[in-house]
């Protein structure tokens, strides 16, 4: 009876035993089925160096959709990054090019656009001829590098007049044309997201109400600059209004800009306004910022009909916040108006 008991324990242990066997599942990496066959090893080698190479593959694919170029050109060089592996939130992003030799840096404002986690970078640098080493383009905030170069020459060869003459002029048409297309591209899509945004908080000038802003020098200015600004609301609390700029042109004496993108603040409170935005010398496609800070008379209603409009005085600011465009401080009288 006792050995019969003994063989009963062994027996349910056994069925336990295989029980909890049954129910561990096997990882996935272990391959049973290179057992099947003990004699096909080199078969098996082949695979996993397959299986290898479509790995890398597919690695290779996906880095590929991420692009980087650099063009050399007679006075300066031409850069273009497009990032799709990008970890940040929508927006505009300031970004500086930099070198270790010679020591450059160059920043650019709000130049980085990132939408759905992909981004896009394009720029003309002005550059004195050399070889440049170390060279970034880099995200300032939050800090991250879109791209580096090791190596790179900048030379312009001894042409006939005339001949430099109309490259020059070939030039600039196209990158004219290249950025007349780009800013109308990236007007449209503005335009589109303040179609369909939401205001969070909705206040009391309505969305997509289409602005102008022209301004001209002071009388004691010793300089002729005019500015001409197409703006559309997008949203607005009880304490400020906050439009895009969508396109427009300043004149600084016998320079042309082209405005391409960028925003206004106006405090309702206060009846102050900021102006930031990107604008493109025509004659030789450099990317500058405009910025302008000022206000109107205390009390001054906002214009939120069309035909209504207030009058602004840009003048008075110092340090990074003076009025100015690129490197050419501005004192203007202006007027916003709804049309």
């Amino acid at each position: 009876m006792q050995r019969a008991n003994q063989f009963l324990a062994l027996v349910l242990a056994a069925i336990l035993a295989m029980s909890a066997l049954a129910s561990i599942s096997i990882p996935a990496p272990i391959a049973l089925p290179a057992f099947a066959d003990e004699h096909d090893d080199d078969g098996d080698a082949e695979s996993e160096d397959d299986d290898s190479n479509e790995s890398e593959d597919e690695a290779g694919e996906q880095e590929d959709e991420s692009e980087t170029k650099l063009k050399p050109h007679g006075d300066g060089i031409e850069i273009e990054i497009e990032r799709t592996d990008l970890g940040l939130a929508n927006g505009l992003y300031n970004v500086t090019f930099s070198c270790t030799s010679p020591s450059i840096s160059k920043g650019f404002d709000g130049a980085f656009e990132v939408e759905d986690g992909e981004g896009e970078f394009e720029v003309h640098i002005a550059l004195e001829n050399g070889t440049y080493t170390g060279c970034k383009v880099m995200v300032d905030e939050p800090v991250m590098t879109l791209a580096s170069f090791e190596l790179f020459k900048v030379s312009q060869e001894t042409k006939d007049r005339n001949d430099e003459h109309d490259d020059d002029s070939e030039r600039v048409k196209e990158h004219r044309k290249e950025r007349a297309e780009n800013a109308e591209s990236k007007v449209r899509q503005i335009r589109e997201r303040i179609a369909n945004a939401q205001a969070a908080s909705p206040g009391p000038v309505a969305r997509g109400m289409n602005y102008t802003l022209t301004a001209s020098e002071t009388d004691e200015a010793a300089q002729d600059v005019s500015v001409d600004l197409d703006l559309v609301t997008w949203k607005s609390t009880h304490a400020i209004a906050i439009m895009a700029i969508v396109g427009g042109e300043v004149e600084v004496d016998d320079k042309d800009y082209t405005v391409v993108i960028g925003y206004a603040i106006y405090s309702l409170r206060h009846d102050a306004t900021r102006i930031s935005a990107l604008a493109v010398d025509d004659a030789t496609g450099d990317v500058v910022k405009l910025t302008l800070r000022g206000g109107a008379a205390e009390d001054s209603e906002f214009p939120d009909a069309v035909g209504e409009s207030i009058d602004l005085l840009f003048e008075g600011s110092s340090g990074p916040h003076k009025n100015r465009i690129g490197g050419v401080e501005l004192s203007l009288d202006g007027t916003l108006k709804a049309v």
